[in-house]
């Protein structure tokens, strides 16, 4: 169900905004699901993902934001909807559990069978997808990054190996 909420309230905020601020909004799913943690599963997040989400948002801002980006209220609040749609599923999926019937090894095939097929390659990071999109936008198009643009390709980078590694350090 979220992925259904998700996808057509992600198209409603890549209409109305610049790609980079709907790109942006999406970044923001780690932090999303730092709260939720909090509320619904009541613990705590760990304070390295909640930092290395903020690196990550802090980079995709600075490389695909400008300062001539107009931001439309309705883009922004389907932007952030659909991505708190996603985070509530990833929360919900951990709250709720495997089924008791199922195995641990047929949930868990389940789970990484239907996340195969709804993730391209291009896009095993959430904070990949943008960041593909602006090196493909240089190749194909010629564009030029700013030197702020490459100080956030480095922070997004960054925060995508920090992120991943902070996982890791809490299991």
């Amino acid at each position: 169900m979220s992925r259904g909420c998700r996808t057509p309230l992600l198209f409603i905020a890549a209409y109305r905004l610049p790609g980079g601020v709907a790109a942006t909004l999406s970044a923001a799913q780690p932090l999303i699901v730092a709260t939720l943690i909090v509320v619904i599963l009541r613990e705590t997040p760990p304070w390295r993902l909640i930092a290395w989400g903020m690196v990550g948002v802090l980079g995709l801002g600075l490389i695909v934001l400008r300062a001539s980006a107009q931001l439309d209220a309705i883009g922004v609040v389907a932007g952030l909807a659909g991505t708190a749609s996603m985070a509530l599923g990833i929360i919900l999926a951990k709250h709720w559990g495997k089924p008791p019937e199922v195995s641990a090894l047929g949930y868990a095939g389940w789970l990484l069978t239907a996340g195969g097929l709804f993730l391209s390659p291009i896009t095993v990071l959430g904070l990949l997808s943008p960041v593909t999109a602006a090196v493909l936008g240089a190749i194909i198009l010629g564009e030029v990054f700013t030197p702020v643009q490459l100080v956030g390709f480095t922070l997004a980078l960054s925060a995508i190996v920090g992120g991943q590694m902070a996982g890791r350090q809490t299991k």
